[in-house]
């Protein structure tokens, strides 16, 4: 199923209701399946940690909702 996602939900959410997620985060080398945070951070929490500015997070949410 592909759902739009915010940046602001669940990052396990995130990546059962669109599986544009994964993909887009695996070609980072983000491995968000494995986390043991998926669970309790948000997408944008996740990315963050990561190093992605605000600017970034939002437009890896555009290219996820948007299929490309």
């Amino acid at each position: 199923m592909n759902s739009k996602i915010k940046k602001e939900m669940n990052l396990r959410d995130a990546l059962e209701l669109n599986e544009k997620t994964t993909e887009v985060l695996s070609s980072l080398g983000i491995g968000c399946l494995g986390c043991a945070f998926a669970n309790a951070e948000t997408l944008e929490e996740g990315l963050s940690a990561h190093g992605f500015t605000d600017d970034e997070i939002d437009g890896l949410v555009k290219e996820i909702n948007n299929g490309a």
